[in-house]
């Protein structure tokens, strides 16, 4: 690895080379598994699950909203642990292995389709966080909650969060580390407030039945497919993480070589995203509230504890923010429109974006949003499973990655076959959207698979497909 790092910084200057985007080394793999259990709890502290579930009743009962957010994000977890050998096994970030199935160019395209998700999510936690922040300064100095305050209040906090971020891997990892702790305390201060307010016991909560609903009604595998929306983005740039994560890259038993990756994903996201979906739906039972500001706005809490617990839910916005939804745009951006733009000019680019988009002009329709995302990055993540796993056998030829009329430059440096199996796959999770995800993802996985093994492969002399034999 040390010798190809090597080959790579020695290449020209180009629009494949760029510092933030090489292999890592083991000396820059810091991040303990620890660090990266607390870093998903401090990611799924999201206040945007209290609206899903909440917007989800009565049309679900409790029981069977909390059955779709187990599924949905185990969903996603079982992907992230897959997509997220690549950067343990590698040291590349997402974007640059995206040029093994897309091409040196057609890599840009689905890059974008990723980036622009994350950057609406960045909007919407950020507008969350500023009502949050507009609460407290109400509260504490009168200053009341106008259209021109919150946006000026969105604008300063977009721009924090940014410097944050453009800070670095390791400036992420400190903050989630200390602040996670705390907002673990707001989580548990609300599931004790919901649960001594409401005039129900837990069990009587979750066994609430669906009712009458008017207008849409959300189906069982909708709320999955909105419920792998949320971290549908992070399947897929799972590796801008992992290749920081201390781990074995040599190590020949996948699941040893990935087991820091796969245990903190499944104990850090899964019981996270359920108990705040159990908040936002009890909420939604007990008082009609499907915004979590107002809902913490209506506690009956003293003015310093109610305090508290809106900074820490600012704070929980800023802690999902930086590690879902500024660094990996920032990342796309960086490696579309390098060498202009580097990892910090990325991150600026998509605190702009967040702003422009408006995201919080959606707030009511967020499931069917979360569903969206969720099968327009179904097909990508397809792909890149059937390209890692089953052709190329996790075999890449990482120099030819960062090499102008490398391996990859299939048909003008782009691949027809990965873009003809991303729209077949895309069309048919749009033709059910109950099960978007899933059938998005199965499609154009088998699509590409075929349309590779059978013809592209031999038509672009694909070395790891035509020759590699060892899973």
């Amino acid at each position: 690895m040390s010798d190809i790092r090597e080959k790579i910084q020695s290449l020209p200057k180009s629009r494949l080379v760029e510092k933030d985007l090489i292999p890592t080394t083991l000396e820059e793999r810091n991040i303990t598994p620890f660090v990266f259990l607390l870093m998903w709890i401090g990611i799924s502290i999201l206040l945007a699950v209290f609206t899903n579930a909440a917007n989800m009743f009565p049309s679900l009962s409790i029981k069977m909203i909390l059955a779709a957010v187990a599924l949905g994000n185990a969903i996603t977890c079982v992907i992230l642990s897959l997509n997220g050998d690549i950067g343990i096994t590698h040291g590349i970030p997402f974007s640059v292995y995206l040029r093994a199935i897309y091409g040196y160019t057609g890599t840009y395209i689905p890059s974008i389709v990723r980036a622009i998700p994350a950057c609406f999510w960045f909007g919407f936690q950020t507008y969350l966080g500023a009502k949050a922040i507009n609460l407290i300064l109400n509260k504490l100095f009168g200053l009341p909650s106008t259209d021109l305050i919150v946006t000026v209040i969105i604008v300063i906090f977009l721009i924090v969060q940014v410097v944050t971020t453009m800070r670095g891997i390791e400036t992420i990892a400190k903050f989630e580390s200390y602040v996670t702790p705390l907002m673990l305390i707001v989580v548990f201060y609300l599931l004790y407030w919901i649960l001594t307010n409401a005039g129900m016991t837990a069990s009587e909560i979750i066994n609430t039945p669906a009712g009458e609903v008017e207008g849409m009604r959300y189906s069982f595998g909708l709320a999955v497919t909105a419920m792998t929306g949320f971290w549908a983005t992070m399947t897929l740039n799972i590796p801008d993480l992992t290749r920081y994560l201390k781990a074995d890259p040599t190590e020949k038993n996948w699941f040893k070589r990935n087991w820091s990756s796969i245990w903190t994903q499944w104990v850090g996201i899964i019981p996270m995203m359920c108990l705040f979906a159990f908040i936002g739906a009890a909420s939604m039972l007990t008082s009609g509230l499907w915004d979590p500001v107002e809902f913490i706005a209506s506690m009956n809490s003293p003015t310093p504890l109610l305090i508290a617990v809106l900074l820490l839910s600012a704070f929980a916005q800023w802690s999902t923010n930086i590690g879902a939804n500024i660094l990996p745009p920032a990342n796309i951006f960086a490696n579309v429109f390098a060498p202009k733009i580097d990892f910090a000019k990325g991150c600026i680019i998509s605190g702009v974006l967040a702003f422009l988009m408006q995201p919080w002009r959606l707030i009511d329709k967020v499931v069917f949003v979360n569903a969206l995302v969720g099968i327009s990055l179904g097909a990508v993540a397809g792909t890149m499973i059937a390209d890692y796993y089953f052709l190329r056998k996790r075999k890449l030829n990482i120099l030819d990655l960062y090499v102008e009329g490398g391996q990859y430059t299939y048909h003008n440096n782009f691949n027809p076959i990965a873009f003809v199996a991303y729209i077949v796959g895309t069309i048919g999770g749009l033709l059910n959207m109950d099960w978007g995800f899933m059938q998005a993802g199965v499609i154009g996985g088998l699509v590409y698979y075929i349309g590779m093994k059978f013809y592209g492969a031999k038509k672009w002399n694909q070395e790891e497909i035509l020759h590699n034999e060892n899973f």
